[in-house]
């Protein structure tokens, strides 16, 4: 419709590039998840299967059809995307810009939406640390668990995220999200000495492995935290949880990851 008769479907509705977005965003290498799969999108809606698989209608041409959906600005990502992942698979096939699949028109559409001339840049770059769908509720994977994959770290998160959702934010260096349950909130910018930070506040039983559990005031958190070398040093100041030079409290609502 754009091509044939000049109209826009895209710019002025800001949920049509999730559409194709979803998919990168809820990514991650999977081998250790999904034994022989390299990546794997960790959703909950409908299609809970490998879109990755690159088959049928709904299984291919998120790249050939997706940059088509997608915002100038939003494209040297998704390009990134495909360049790291797909392309010398593609190549080695013949079958290049994402042409894969059997269906004739996928190749039409490569061609009408490749970003030809556009530069990649790293998603990290310019997706947001934290991004809210409620509608589907893509918060976490069923049922609950967080992936926490980095640093030569592949793990789960030793407590699950319950409840319905009552508050999120996203930040400049990661997010909150708040259920009945508690509060679970990422810190990405290195200000605790580590270069990550992830928080619950909530009561737990037991004691997690690979996490630390600590009470500062009234609260109690569970704290795990990814770097190279030791972990910064956590304590208690009054109310106020000390994960290094990082502070954490909670004020009712959300945990708040502060300087």
């Amino acid at each position: 419709m754009r091509v044939a008769r000049g109209k826009d479907f895209i710019s002025l509705r800001t949920a049509v590039p999730w559409m194709t977005l979803k998919w990168p965003m809820l990514t991650l290498p999977a081998s250790d998840f999904e034994k022989g799969k390299d990546m794997f999108p960790l959703h909950s809606n409908t299609y809970d299967h490998n879109i990755y698989e690159r088959e049928g209608f709904s299984g291919a041409g998120h790249f050939a059809q997706g940059f088509g959906t997608i915002s100038e600005a939003e494209k040297p990502a998704l390009l990134w995307r495909y360049n790291h992942v797909f392309k010398a698979a593609d190549d080695a096939a013949g079958t290049p810009f994402d042409t894969v699949s059997r269906y004739p028109h996928r190749a039409i559409l490569s061609f009408v939406n490749w970003p030809f001339g556009i530069e990649e840049q790293d998603p990290d770059i310019i997706f947001a640390k934290a991004e809210e769908d409620k509608s589907a509720g893509h918060y976490s994977v069923k049922p609950g668990n967080i992936f926490v994959w980095g640093l030569e770290k592949k793990t789960t998160f030793p407590v699950r995220i319950s409840g319905d959702v009552k508050f999120f934010e996203a930040t400049e260096t990661g997010g909150v999200l708040s259920t009945s349950f508690g509060s679970f909130g990422v810190d990405f910018s290195g200000k605790s000495g580590a270069d990550a930070v992830l928080v619950l506040t909530g009561p737990i039983t037991g004691t997690p492995k690979g996490a630390t559990v600590i009470k500062a005031g009234e609260t109690t958190y569970t704290v795990m935290t990814l770097q190279k070398g030791d972990a910064p040093e956590m304590k208690a100041e009054g109310d106020t949880l000390m994960v290094g030079a990082q502070t954490v409290t909670y004020d009712g609502t959300a945990v708040r990851l502060g300087k």
